[in-house]
């Protein structure tokens, strides 16, 4: 007999198996993992959504604070030029009536921040600088939507807006 050759040694060597196409073997107990991942992603997704919503809220009520704080300025700048005094001597300053002026305002502001400022929290300041400028302040506080629900975290937020306005007149050539 013949001894065996190294070629047929290898050919009847058992081969190892053929890999299966079906999902791969598990080395420990993986079941259940995208279980409590789905909701705990969800829940952050929410979080954030609520985080973003009441962030919008707020910004909203400091454009709408803005918004009518500048329209307010602009109004009280162009109405409280004392006109006898300009046509008199050409000066430029405000009436005597402008806390009456003001005070004129106020309905129309609130009346504009109604649904972005917790009503009854509005307050307007007017104040007129020099050379015919106003300034008016407009403050109030925003209700935030799901903040509220996490205790010890305020409700409302306190939202300011300063605009001041010029009534800058053109100088027309006087003619005698």
């Amino acid at each position: 007999m013949s001894t065996p050759d190294r070629h047929t040694h290898l050919a009847t060597r058992p081969r190892p198996p053929l890999r299966r196409s079906g999902p791969r073997p598990r080395v420990r107990d993986e079941s259940g993992t995208a279980l409590l991942l789905v909701p705990v992603g969800i829940l952050l997704v929410m979080i954030l959504a609520a985080i973003t919503v009441d962030s919008a809220v707020v910004f909203l009520g400091e454009r709408a604070a803005f918004d009518s704080a500048s329209g307010a300025a602009n109004d009280l700048a162009a109405i409280s030029l004392d006109e006898g005094a300009y046509r008199a001597d050409g000066s430029v300053r405000p009436r005597t009536d402008l806390p009456r002026l003001a005070e004129s305002i106020v309905p129309a502001v609130e009346t504009a921040t109604r649904g972005s400022l917790v009503p009854g929290s509005v307050r307007v300041s007017v104040r007129a600088l020099d050379r015919g400028r106003v300034e008016v302040v407009v403050s109030g506080r925003v209700r935030r939507i799901f903040v509220g629900i996490i205790p010890g975290v305020a409700r409302e937020v306190e939202v300011t807006a300063r605009a001041v306005a010029v009534l800058d007149l053109i100088e027309f050539p006087r003619h005698p």
